[in-house]
């Protein structure tokens, strides 16, 4: 998927976000403002969103000095998550079909993305829609169809906090079929993507094989993993992707990705015939 000129405002925003959290002062915000205008300028014209956000936190991380400037909303994002965790869990087990459930909170849980907002009220307004909410793709039935035959299961991490809510759907996935998971995280931070610190955090160790992608960009980019990783990718019966930054990079790989996320770009939704908001899995077969 390329960057579209509708998505320059988004990035924008991530920009401005960034140096608000970073608390610089407003000739700084302003200089890093102009140069992430200067990159889009420059832009080639089939570059996926993605790799736009990681030239952005680039720019950021140089202008700041700091490796890693997303660092104390990731580490909030994981504490808020654990203290809900007993509570979606039980969710889950009490509802008549528990993998759909799972699937649903850990669409949810995108919430806890820096780029999708993470105040106290949007998680809970977030977590209490999930249950009804609507499915503008959905490739469910296939999923359980495709996981019933897997020995392998590849799981594509999205966010620190979510990916407590990963968890609870790969417990589901552990209890109801028997493949093999492998959990692949960010080798270094970017943005609020998660890593394997945030995986550890979340306690994934037992449940799943913890993989980094051997890059700092913020999605799945098939030509910068690194050759492990590929082959994992290749050898997995089913793959599951989460978060909108995986389909922007993957949505025309020939791999067998399910794709799952809630709609928050205009231009996702009308690529995918979804509204705004909706939550979706989507199989790119």
């Amino acid at each position: 998927m390329k960057t579209h000129v509708d998505c320059f405002p988004c990035i924008i925003n991530q920009t401005l976000d960034a140096a608000e959290i970073n608390d610089l002062p407003e000739d700084q915000k302003e200089g890093i403002v102009y140069d992430v205008l200067e990159m889009l300028r420059d832009l080639p014209e089939e570059t996926p969103p993605p790799q736009v956000s990681y030239r952005m936190h680039r720019v950021v991380s140089r202008l700041t000095q700091k490796h890693d400037p997303y660092e104390k909303i990731r580490r909030e994002a994981n504490v808020r998550a654990m203290e809900l965790i007993p509570e979606i869990r039980r969710r889950i087990r009490e509802s008549r079909e528990p993998l759909e459930t799972a699937v649903r909170y850990a669409i949810a849980a995108q919430v806890f993305d820096g780029e999708s907002g993470d105040s106290r009220s949007d998680i809970r307004r977030e977590l209490e829609y999930a249950p009804t909410a609507d499915f503008g793709v959905n490739h469910l039935k296939s999923l359980k169809s495709e996981l019933r035959k897997a020995s392998k299961v590849v799981y594509l991490a999205n966010a620190a906090g979510e990916i407590a809510f990963d968890r609870l759907l790969i417990e589901i996935i552990r209890e109801e079929y028997s493949a093999e998971i492998v959990l692949i995280v960010k080798s270094e931070p970017v943005l609020t993507h998660a890593t394997i610190d945030d995986a550890q955090y979340a306690d994934l160790e037992p449940l799943a094989h913890l993989v980094t992608n051997k890059s700092d960009a913020p999605t799945t980019l098939i030509d910068d993993v690194s050759d492990g990783v590929n082959h994992h990718l290749e050898d997995a019966d089913v793959i599951l992707s989460k978060g909108q930054t995986h389909y922007e990079s993957l949505n025309e790989s020939s791999l067998n990705i399910y794709f799952l996320f809630q709609v928050n770009c205009p231009v996702i939704g009308r690529e995918i015939n979804a509204e705004l908001h909706q939550y979706v899995i989507l199989n790119n077969q």
